[in-house]
């Protein structure tokens, strides 16, 4: 048998959307998460645990997402693993060694890159470390909006004139690759993520700004969010109460 949780990186949990609200809130459908994942493996095919349990498995090496069900009453531990072609379908939650505290509690902001953007800016996120008072002396994360100039402009490769004459938006991700409905048109997939590090179950504030290539941003355009991490929850506890060999029947109590 074989199976592994290396190489694996950047799970996520999205809830299924319905539909989207004319202030960009999006409508879930109850009881379905749509999970994706990275990984350089090529050879291998990957299953998802949700609570401990199989809930899925990849139906060829290169796929990376699967929409799941899950019991959306109450939050759920996910895992992703890898597995080869012969065990696939083979059922290793016995061999798992079950979750922390931070495991799984990364919070991920996304935030659409559209044309508007300054060349040499970057976005800075800030945050609180649960204590209810953002702390803006050193940013947590850091990413630059555009890597390169040639992900912003196009042809003539600066902004002649005020329309940004020549712009191609090469560099964008992708049509339909990330957040659909938000931006520009054509250009609305486009998006930066910023990422945390793991974090224990609580309340925390979060403060995202963009800041030019001098140092300065507008206190106006930060945005703070507010972000909830919950438990993981336990994995239930199994015992046997009786068993009947007469009848072949089992009575198992889970508490």
């Amino acid at each position: 048998m074989g199976f592994g949780t290396t190489n694996i990186e950047r799970v996520r949990a999205q809830v299924f959307p319905a539909g989207r609200l004319q202030r960009e809130e999006v409508v879930a459908l109850p009881g379905l998460v749509l999970v994706g994942w990275e990984s350089g493996e090529t050879e291998k095919f990957f299953q998802v645990y949700m609570d401990g349990r199989l809930s899925g498995v990849a139906k060829h090496p290169e796929q990376r997402m699967l929409l799941l069900e899950y019991e959306h009453a109450h939050p759920a531990a996910i895992e992703v693993i890898w597995v080869t072609k012969e065990d696939r379908y083979t059922d290793f939650a016995r061999q798992l060694s079950g979750f922390e505290e931070t495991d799984g509690s990364h919070v991920v902001i996304f935030v659409p890159r559209t044309s508007g953007l300054p060349l040499a800016s970057r976005l800075e996120l800030y945050w609180d470390g649960g204590s209810g008072v953002i702390d803006y002396s050193e940013a947590i994360v850091t990413q630059q909006v555009w890597a390169n100039p040639f992900d912003k402009w196009g042809f003539g490769l600066d902004t002649f004139g005020e329309g940004d004459f020549g712009y191609s938006g090469t560099g964008a991700v992708g049509w339909g690759l990330g957040s659909f409905g938000i931006g520009e048109f054509g250009f609305d997939a486009d998006e930066l993520v910023l990422c945390t590090e793991a974090l224990e179950a609580g309340e925390y504030q979060f403060a995202a700004r963009l800041v030019d290539e001098f140092g300065n941003w507008d206190e106006g355009d930060t945005e703070i969010f507010t972000i909830g991490i919950d438990p993981i929850p336990e994995e239930p506890e199994l015992g046997i109460v009786s068993y009947d060999e007469k009848n072949d029947e089992l009575v198992l109590e889970i508490h």
